[in-house]
């Protein structure tokens, strides 16, 4: 498993207004990664997105008991990743961006993961 910690992340939360927070990105497989997101030191949310080609992820989440759709574009230049994309609902849609460095090497999924532009 490959882990990032986020060095620098917002997402913009439901009332309209930049949140920047905590984000830790872990890839458990080849087309599957799980987003964490904590702000305040609380977790807010949590969502495992897929992929079928190593740069579009998307998924379905909850929070605040709504399910939101996610979908996002991932990109790496080891030892950093960015995660830029967006979280929706019918016509509200917000964005969230994740800037993080790895935190450990253990796994061959991101030599799969197209490089940085």
């Amino acid at each position: 498993m490959k882990i990032f910690n986020g060095t620098k992340s917002f997402w913009i939360n439901e009332s309209g207004k930049r949140q920047y927070c905590n984000a830790v990105v872990s890839f458990i497989s080849d087309s599957l990664m799980q987003v964490k997101l904590f702000q305040y030191n609380q977790f807010e949310y949590d969502g495992l997105l897929s992929t079928h080609d190593h740069l579009h992820y998307s998924g379905r989440i909850h929070i605040s008991g709504k399910e939101w759709s996610v979908s996002c574009k991932c990109f790496m230049m080891l030892p950093r990743m960015l995660l830029f994309g967006e979280w929706k609902k019918g016509d509200t849609v917000h964005e969230f961006c994740v800037h993080a460095n790895v935190k450990e090497r253990v796994s061959r999924v991101l030599s799969m993961v197209p490089p940085a532009a």
